[in-house]
Parts: structure tokens; sequence; C-alpha cells
């Protein structure tokens, strides 16, 4: 038995998940809110990122982020 590509459309656009939101580029050390800055490494790393991904998308040193 085959499923048609139409239903297989539908089933498709019916469980569509989510994407992930824009995380846009900046640099740990312009942003000028020195807490912020630290909440978004927190957050990263919270969400699984792993202390070199962090460091490299955010241009922050490994020990900042080891603290």
């Amino acid at each position: 038995m085959s499923i048609d590509h139409k239903t297989v459309k539908a089933l498709w656009q019916a469980s569509a998940v989510a994407c992930q939101g824009h995380l846009g580029l900046w640099d740990y050390h312009a942003q000028p809110d020195r807490y912020q800055a630290r909440m978004q490494v927190i957050t990263l790393y919270d969400q699984g990122w792993e202390k070199i991904s962090i460091h490299r998308f955010l241009r922050v040193s490994r020990p900042t982020i080891d603290a």
C-alpha cells in the first residue's frame, strides 16, 4: 500500500515543529551591559551548548565560560 504525496505533504505540514529563533551574531566584549553578556553565556550553556561552541560564537575567552 502506498501513500499519496498529497497525504504525506498534509501530514508533514500538520506535524511541523517550530524553527529555532534567530541567534544573531555579536561579540561578548562589545556588549555594553556586562550582566546581559554573562547571562547570554549562561543561557547558551543551559541550552546544551558546548564551551568551545560558546567560545567561538561569542568570541569570549574560555576562562569566562569556566567561571
